[in-house]
């Protein structure tokens, strides 16, 4: 702006020219507006130039935020399910395939004994079992449900609604699902309470122990358990032991219990059994060369019995040690009276009293001399008895010749002060015309120990109604035999 009437170039502050006193005149607006519409040109900012070195590492360092990027984009995409529905579908795909290995990958706990080898071979042969697939696939839904259902109460809830789970009375919920949260964001991982297997007898039994194996896992001694096994069902083998047998077992068991231990119930009551009754007198008996111990003629119970009972009886009768053997098998060890074992070696002992004192009987008989009997106690039953019939029955013409003498084992008993048996004497008769007959006498003895000796004689016999040579189970000695003997030894 200038002076119109000196031109002295002027300030906006200025009223009159400070050159010649002349009263400056205001800008018009239409310079006003024109200045403003032509402003100062303003200096043109040239562009920068980068180093060939600067735009390298612009580049490298680029490149390196954007990988960086990508890889935690793919963390967060590979951090696991993010919802506990995508993780019951997967859990669901493992059970029906049967993959264990994606099973455990789901696993909470890094180092849960679930993750064991052994019992994950365990488990994934187990999980071949159509009632164990069916088990995982009801506790997944159930698992599912209550993820839901703690999602809905809020997050602070997940951790005390999966205590709650876990103590359930009836302890079915073995397996729950929950949210674990990190830098990678939240996933879903499935938690699944290890079970334990126990060996169990049906029945309190403190004669009998029990050991068991589940593949390659075998019980601990203290409490026959197999310990943190997967739930599943599971086929074991086990062995139910006494003092005489080990008898094995091969079963199936549900082990889904977390509450206690699942038990493999030994039912040894069905087995085979050996009841026997001890003999009457005081005795050492074995089983197996094993000892068995009880009362006289108490009955006792062997069971689980052994596949074959070599069972060994040793008593002591009239003075002499007896001991008799027999085996059996599991259908002949019922009810079996032990002193059946004892009869025959006692009645090999007695039939040599029972057949001299016969032989003498005949002899006389046919003197009717009493004296000539042996093997008698003279002042027994038997000696009067026979002096008795020699002057009745025997009065007969008839001549006597002892052919045999027949016990019936079975009615062979051993008692305190005697021994008691049934025996036929077989007699061959001639009459005065020689005709030759036969007469047989049924008699039962008693047999005892002669006074100072070690040998046996006939105390007493009576008439009886049972015929020996008929029975089952009999031993003898004929006259026939022994003259052949007599022959031999000549």
């Amino acid at each position: 702006m200038y002076c119109g009437h000196c031109g002295t170039p002027t300030q906006p502050d200025w009223v009159f020219c400070r050159e010649c006193g002349q009263r400056l005149e205001p800008e018009s607006t239409a310079e006003m507006m024109n200045t403003a519409a032509h402003p100062e040109p303003q200096p043109v900012r040239e562009p920068i130039q980068l180093s060939p070195r600067t735009k390298r590492r612009l580049i490298i360092g680029g490149g390196a935020l954007a990988l960086l990027l990508i890889a935690f984009l793919i963390l967060r995409a590979t951090n696991g399910p993010s919802t506990p529905e995508e993780l019951a579908d997967q859990l669901n795909a493992a059970v029906k395939a049967g993959d264990t290995n994606e099973l455990v990958k789901h696993l909470d706990d890094p180092d849960s004994p679930l993750r064991e080898e052994q019992r994950l071979a365990l488990f994934t042969e187990a999980l071949q079992n159509e009632d164990t697939k069916s088990a995982y696939a009801e506790q997944i839904e159930n698992a599912l449900d209550s993820a839901e259902a703690s999602q809905e109460a809020g997050s602070a809830m997940v951790e005390s609604l999966r205590s709650q789970v876990r103590d359930r009375i009836n302890q079915s919920y073995w397996m729950t699902i929950v949210p674990v949260d990190s830098w990678r964001g939240t996933r879903w991982v499935v938690h699944v309470e290890p079970v334990d297997v126990k060996a169990a007898l049906s029945y309190m039994n403190e004669n009998l122990t029990t050991s068991m194996t589940i593949g390659s896992l075998k019980t601990d001694k203290e409490q026959d358990t197999i310990k943190d096994l997967w739930p599943a069902v599971y086929t074991y083998k086990g062995t139910i032991s006494s003092a005489y047998a080990d008898v094995p077992i091969t079963d199936k068991v549900e082990a889904f219990s977390i509450n206690r231990p699942a038990e493999a119930a030994f039912d040894y009551t069905q087995m085979a059994s050996l009841d026997l009754r001890l003999p009457e007198m005081d005795s050492t008996v074995t089983l197996n060369d094993k000892p068995v111990t009880g009362d006289p003629s108490q009955y006792i119970q062997i069971q689980p019995a052994p596949e074959k009972s070599v069972i060994a009886v040793q008593i002591k009768a009239q003075g002499k040690d007896i001991t008799g053997e027999v085996t059996l098998n599991q259908e002949e060890g019922k009810n079996y009276d032990l002193n059946t074992v004892v009869q025959k070696p006692i009645a090999d002992l007695a039939l040599d009293s029972v057949y001299n004192a016969s032989v003498s009987l005949a002899e006389a008989m046919n003197t009717s001399n009493a004296k000539v009997l042996k093997s008698v106690n003279p002042n027994s039953d038997y000696y009067s008895r026979a002096e008795y019939e020699m002057k009745g029955f025997f009065s007969t013409p008839l001549k006597y010749k002892l052919q045999k003498v027949v016990i019936d084992l079975d009615s062979v008993e051993v008692h305190k002060d005697s021994i008691q048996l049934d025996a036929t004497q077989v007699y061959q008769t001639t009459d005065p015309n020689g005709k030759i007959g036969k007469k047989n006498l049924d008699w039962t003895y008693q047999i005892t120990q002669q006074p100072q000796k070690d040998t046996w004689w006939v105390d007493s016999a009576y008439p009886d109604w049972t015929n020996a040579i008929g029975s089952k189970h009999t031993i003898e000695k004929s006259a026939s035999a022994m003259a052949a003997k007599t022959a031999d030894t000549n």
